[in-house]
């Protein structure tokens, strides 16, 4: 049975760490799983939710001591830190590895500098070494591939619905859902703004922000009665079966899971134009791309609900588009063809 590790910094609750999570789960058949992480995982959000038959090691030396008890296993690098954690670990050890690059970026805002000359790095890196890599999205590959990153062994896998979401409960309640933590590079900012102009032309509005970061001292007084800030959320099912419109203003994304996840529920989407948002919604019927900040509010203050009976076909359609055993069975493929 080949062995793969997987390289990540840690097991908290973000975009990376669930789609190992479920890739881990549906590997466990076929593959002996070591995942190493920075520190102690087991103080992670997600630790406990991983296949009992994953070891876990968060020891350098013993990561060394177990690399060389496999022939020419897998080491797949989650982010860059993983990256340049490796990189470290081979000038000083020889190690015999078949070697991924698992990219889940897609750009770097402006003012970025360092990330960019990291990524020259990096692009460099991969061409001497010749690195297998994988990108989450299009838009990532595209953007990394400026950077010189390494061509002949890259391949693009979209992450698909990484989690199994229940939309039986389908309903149309009166709020706009916005799922994701605050984050520069989220466009919470942005989020605020259009939506404050909306509030003006439609004072009863409601905005229910999930997710890590948010607090009402961000926020602008004349909004307070308008949002609903609901923290982390375990299972965001029940959020978005009955939302009549989801938000999403990101700046930068790699593959944005939300946005998939809202359209697995069939939700009328105002989006920008962020990562693979015109790939993940390119034959989706219900949704609006945004070029500019004016175009998004004059989207979302033309926004009318949708024929709630298509809501139940559009979800089911999408979902089949992006099942999670298609991207599964395109990293088997991928690991078969090194």
């Amino acid at each position: 049975m080949t062995t793969i590790y997987h390289i990540i910094p840690n097991l908290n609750s973000a975009g990376a760490e669930n789609f190992l999570l479920s890739l881990s789960t549906h590997l466990s058949k076929e593959y002996n799983q070591i995942i190493y992480t920075f520190s102690n995982p087991e103080k992670d959000t997600l630790y406990p939710k991983f296949d009992s038959s994953i070891k876990f090691i968060f020891n350098k030396k013993e990561l060394i001591g177990s690399l060389k008890n496999f022939q020419n296993p897998i080491i797949i690098c989650w982010m860059y830190p993983s990256i340049f954690f490796l990189e470290k670990l081979r000038v000083f050890n020889k190690i015999e590895a078949k070697i991924i690059w698992n990219i889940r970026h897609s750009s770097f805002l402006p003012f970025e500098i360092k990330q960019k000359v990291g990524l020259i790095f990096l692009g460099l890196l991969s061409k001497i070494r010749k690195y297998s890599i994988i990108y989450c999205a299009y838009a990532s590959r595209d953007y990394h591939q400026r950077f010189f990153f390494y061509k002949r062994k890259a391949e693009v896998i979209l992450n698909g619905l990484t989690k199994k979401l229940d939309f039986k409960d389908l309903k149309n309640e009166d709020y706009f859902l916005y799922v994701g933590r605050y984050n520069p590079s989220k466009g919470p900012d942005f989020l605020l703004r259009v939506f404050k102009k909306y509030v003006k032309i439609n004072p009863e509005a409601k905005l229910k922000i999930a997710g890590g970061g948010w607090n009402r001292n961000q926020m602008d007084n004349a909004l307070l009665n308008n949002i609903e800030i609901l923290g982390n959320v375990d299972d965001l099912s029940a959020l978005y079966a009955r939302a009549k419109c989801f938000l999403f203003t990101s700046k930068t994304e790699g593959f944005p899971n939300v946005l998939a996840e809202a359209c697995s529920f069939g939700l009328p989407i105002i989006a920008t134009n962020a990562g693979d948002a015109s790939v993940i919604l390119k034959d989706y019927p219900n949704a609006e791309i945004a070029t500019t900040e004016k175009h998004f509010s004059e989207l979302l203050n033309n926004f009318e609900n949708n024929d709630f009976t298509l809501k139940s076909k559009v979800a089911k359609d999408f979902r089949k588009r992006f099942d999670f055993d298609k991207t599964v069975s395109n990293y088997i493929k991928f690991f078969k063809s090194l």
